[in-house]
Parts: C-alpha cells; sequence; structure tokens
C-alpha cells in the first residue's frame, strides 16, 4: 500500500464547476473571491468548524490571505518568453543574466512591483486564514486552494528582486524581501490543510537558504546582520510545527471518510477499485436515500473505520515524540503502520497518507534555519572582530540570544571555524535529502558520553530556566550535573571501546543494551533535578506551561 502525501491535494485532480469564468466580470462578495478574473466560491467557515478543521475568524480586511489575493491579481501575466522564463529561474540561485535579456528581467520585476508592495502589506499582518474553495455541497476532499502555487510564485520574485537590490547595493531592501518571504511561509504553514503546510515549509526554506548565501556573498553591515538574526529568531517561534500539519490532516481524513460513507460513489475518485454498497439505479425519494445510506453503513461501519484512522494518527504521534534529553523522534518502518490497517478497511488502505517524509522534510527545515542563523551570526562576528568565532557560544548573546541543538538531531552543532567545499562554515552546512539520511541514523545510533553530555547539560540547563531557580539552586543543580558526568565519564572509560565497535558493526541493539547504565544515570539526573523546586517555583513553571500552550 502507497499513502497519498495529503487527501485535500486531491482537489486538484477536479475540476471544479463552481469557478467556471462568467461571461460578465465576476465581482467579489463575502461569498466568493475573484482570482485573476475567476469566481471562486467560499466554502462555510461554519460547515468547516462543525466539522473539526481548524477555522480561523478574522474580518476580510484584516485576513492577510486577502491581501495575497489581491497581490496575485495585481501579478503580471504568466511569463510566455521561455528565454526569460529560463533567466529568472537561474536569477533565482544568483545567475544573472547579460544584456539586453537582463533589460528584459527589470522590466518584468518592475511590472511586478505592486504585487510585491501588496505581499510585503500581507506579511506584516498579524492574522492569517486561507479560505477553501467550493460549493457547501462539495466533499471536503473537492475543495480548492487555487492560490498556493501564486504564492509560491511571489516568493521566488521576492527572491528575484533582492538579488537585484543586493547587486545595486540595496541590501536592507534584499534582506526585507527574504524575511517578507520567511513571515508568507510561516503564515501558510499554519493552515488548515497538510498542504498548505507543506508549500508554507517550501517557501520559508527558499527565503532560509537565501538569507544566508546573502550573508556570506554581499557586503553587508554588521548592525544590519544582527538585525536580520533577531527578526529570524523571533520568527522562529512561529514556525509551522509536524504536530499542527498532522492535527490538519487527521481532520480532512475523518471528514473524508464521513463522505465516502454516505456517498460510496467518491471512492472512485481515488481508487480504482468500484464504489462500495453503491447500486446501479439512485432513487430520487428521500426515503429510498436514506434507507441507501444506512445499508452502506453497514458494507463500511464508520465507527470501525475512523477507529483504525486515530489509531494510525496516534502511532504517527507517539513515533516522533521527542525524548526526556531532547532527542527528536523518528517514525519507523511506515510500511508497518500501514499494515496495522485491516485490509477490509478499503477508505483508509487507499487514504492514508505517507507521514514520514513530512516529518523529516519539517525538520530538515528547522535544522537549517538555525544553521542559517548562526551562519548570518557567524558573518556579523567576523565583520566586527576580523576571524571567525571559535565557538558557537561565543556569538551569544551579542550576535543572537542563545545556541539551539540541531533540530535533526538534538545534539550540538558540529562547527569548526573553516570553509567546508560547499563555501558553508563546517557544521553549519545545508542539510539536503542525502545528508539529512545520515543525520537521522545519527539520531537513531546511540551515542556515548560526549554528546550526551552536551544534552545533559541542555536538559539541566533548560530545567534551571524552567523553574526560575536561584543561584543555591542553581549551584545544587550543577552539583548534580557534575557528579553525573563524572560517574558517566567512568563508565565510558571502561565500556566506551565495546561500545563504539558494536556502534561501528552496526549492531545498534546490542549497543543499546550495553549503554543502559548511561540511560539510567539520565533518569537518576532528572530525578534529583525534580527535587529542586520549591511548589511555588513548580506551579508558576505550570501556569507559563498552559499560557504558552
Amino acid at each position: 500500500m502507497t499513502g497519498i502525501p495529503s487527501i485535500i491535494a486531491i482537489a486538484f485532480l477536479f475540476t471544479p464547476s463552481q469557478t467556471a469564468a462568467a461571461e460578465d466580470a465576476p465581482i467579489a462578495d463575502e461569498n466568493h473571491v475573484v482570482l485573476k478574473g475567476q469566481l471562486f466560491e467560499i466554502y462555510p467557515l461554519d460547515k468547516l468548524e462543525s466539522r473539526g478543521v481548524r477555522v480561523k475568524r478574522i474580518p476580510n480586511d484584516q485576513n492577510a490571505a486577502y491581501r495575497y489575493f489581491d497581490a496575485i491579481n495585481a501579478m503580471p501575466s504568466a511569463m510566455d518568453d521561455g528565454e526569460l522564463t529560463d533567466a529568472f529561474h537561474m536569477a533565482i540561485g544568483g545567475e544573472w543574466p547579460d544584456g539586453e535579456l537582463a533589460e528584459r528581467l527589470d522590466a518584468y520585476l518592475d511590472q511586478c512591483a505592486p504585487a510585491l508592495e501588496l505581499t510585503r502589506q500581507a506579511a506584516e499582518m498579524d492574522d492569517y486564514f486561507l479560505p477553501l474553495f467550493g460549493s457547501e455541497y462539495d466533499s471536503i476532499f473537492a475543495l480548492l486552494l487555487p492560490t498556493l502555487s501564486d504564492q509560491r510564485q511571489l516568493a521566488k520574485i521576492l527572491v528575484v528582486d533582492a538579488h537585484r537590490r543586493a547587486r545595486n547595493g540595496d541590501q536592507e531592501g534584499a534582506l526585507d524581501n527574504l524575511l517578507t518571504a520567511q513571515r508568507m511561509g510561516n503564515q501558510l504553514g499554519h493552515g488548515s490543510t497538510l498542504i498548505e503546510g507543506l508549500v508554507g515549509v517550501a517557501v520559508g526554506a527558499l527565503a532560509t537558504d537565501k538569507l544566508a548565501d546573502f550573508a556570506e556573498s554581499y557586503d553587508i553591515d554588521a548592525d544590519l546582520l544582527r538585525q536580520t538574526v533577531t527578526e529570524m529568531d523571533a520568527m522562529s517561534a512561529d514556525m509551522p510545527t509536524f504536530e499542527e500539519m498532522l492535527g490538519a490532516e487527521e481532520a480532512v481524513s475523518d471528514n473524508a471518510i464521513d463522505d465516502m460513507i454516505t456517498n460510496p460513489y467518491m471512492f472512485s475518485a481515488l481508487s480504482d477499485a468500484p464504489a462500495i454498497g453503491a447500486f446501479p439505479i439512485e432513487q430520487s425519494n428521500p426515503g429510498w436515500k436514506r434507507l441507501l445510506g444506512a445499508l452502506r453503513r453497514v458494507y463500511l461501519p464508520d465507527r470501525a473505520i475512523k477507529r483504525h484512522t486515530h489509531h494510525y494518527y496516534d502511532l504517527i504521534r507517539e513515533g516522533t515524540k521527542p525524548t526526556k534529553d531532547g532527542t527528536p523522534g523518528t517514525i519507523l518502518e511506515e510500511d508497518k503502520l500501514f499494515e496495522s490497517i485491516p485490509s477490509w478497511d478499503v477508505i483508509n488502505q487507499a487514504l492514508m497518507p505517507s507521514l514520514a517524509h513530512t516529518y523529516e522534510a519539517n525538520l530538515r527545515y528547522r535544522s537549517n534555519y538555525e544553521r542559517a542563523k548562526l551562519r548570518i551570526a557567524a558573518e556579523a562576528y567576523a565583520k566586527e572582530n576580523g576571524r571567525l568565532p571559535q565557538t558557537l557560544e561565543a556569538l551569544a548573546p551579542r550576535y543572537l540570544p542563545r545556541v539551539e541543538a540541531d533540530p535533526m538531531t538534538g545534539y550540538d552543532f558540529e562547527y569548526r571555524p573553516e570553509r567546508a567545499a560547499s563555501g558553508d562554515l563546517v557544521g553549519l552546512e545545508d542539510v539536503t535529502r542525502q545528508s539529512a539520511e545520515e543525520l537521522r541514523k545519527k539520531r537513531r545510533t546511540p551515542a556515548i558520553l560526549t554528546p550526551r553530555a552536551s544534552k545533559w547539560r541542555r536538559y539541566t540547563m533548560n530545567y534551571i530556566e524552567q523553574y526560575h531557580l536561584d543561584d543555591a539552586q542553581r549551584n545544587s543543580a550543577e552539583a548534580v550535573l557534575r557528579d553525573i558526568e563524572a560517574r558517566a565519564g567512568a563508565f565510558e572509560r571502561s565500556q566506551g571501546a565495546k561500545i563504539r565497535q558494536l556502534i561501528d558493526s552496526g549492531d545498534t541493539e546490542s549497543a543499546k543494551t550495553k549503554m543502559g547504565p548511561l540511560d539510567k544515570l539520565f533518569d537518576e539526573l532528572t530525578k534529583r533535578l525534580d527535587r529542586l523546586p520549591t511548589a511555588a517555583q513548580r506551579a508558576a513553571a505550570q501556569k507559563n506551561g498552559k499560557q504558552e500552550e
């Protein structure tokens, strides 16, 4: 069985009858949107909300999505010049054309100026919710999101215009373009469907990559670089999470099941199998329709099917749950997760999406975001000090508030103050799909003292901050950590070589067993730290945690 990327993505397979262009110029109203001359009906928010789909009720004039609609309508028509299209895509990577072709690209960007100004305004707005388009009688998986490709195009235009600005000496304008694209990616990523989350990550990743490249390629003032890092650090708290995407997709899955059980003919849109429980002749009498609906539920017991759905999503959540020491979870053997769905449950067999790629793409995006922040901060440091920082810790707090662990592994970044062959700083290279697999293995492979110790220190420092421990408590916490690290060091001196041999030979299961005492030491660390906070500190931490939720 193979999962599809997103149920809502099926919408792009449908030809929407409700969007046919009218003979006269279409007019937008509270229930309709006009995009590039085409009228789209807005799926009722009340109905979405009643079906468990995440909805934000925002007045249109305060909803950034509607400002993006204006930007899309202000975009020039699609480029039908192949040579100019090629030049545009090369310019995204920083390769600027020469001569007459450069003039044509400049002219195109000038035409895009009104759309980009509207995009900047939208990205600065506080509230965003992209409505789904379709008739209230449409199935949930037949709804449309026609703006996403245009929003990706707006992000690409921002990047090309950023290159032009930087080449012309407007470094601040160039960085502002890229930060605008980053904000737009964050907005998209919090949408009510998985496909919005994926597009948001793609837009954000494009901006992240270019921010670091610009810092290293152009002569940008150190203060402007530090300001950029500050803005990126603030935006990092609002990045789309895999948990959000998972919840959005689960809600859509629930509704798709309801739609298919009510009308099994819809199943044929997703599968070559015939409609299950369908009769050759549909009766127009409402009584007959109610009877047919009841009979279909006999064939397709909806409660059991939904149990399978929620069990699958629970297994995904369990697999991606981080461990107490900060190691990200990993979705293992996804095929076995699919096998948890009985073969008779043909709806889930056809609909259930593959989510391992989405989870790993989100981690990769977050890792690259942290790497970009560190690379930009290192460039600012080098501008002011004449050399790269010897350690990442030297960057805090002047160049960035704190140095985070790598979201891909939970370990500290393995930074060295030198350039790799790619030109990136060693240990902060962009994570590609190929290198991501190595980091994923590292996450799953047992680590002995040195990397574990960094996690234990980070856990202790976060604990001190979480409970606002006073100086005496902080000294006690650090004493506990030193004791645990000393005992772990003694263990590594006696057993480390054997454990390394097991890891190098690929026998990770035996290595995990051999490292049991280290796991027990970490458990002891957590229990001893838990004795330090007062009741008042615990209550305050719990209150703060609820407020953050």
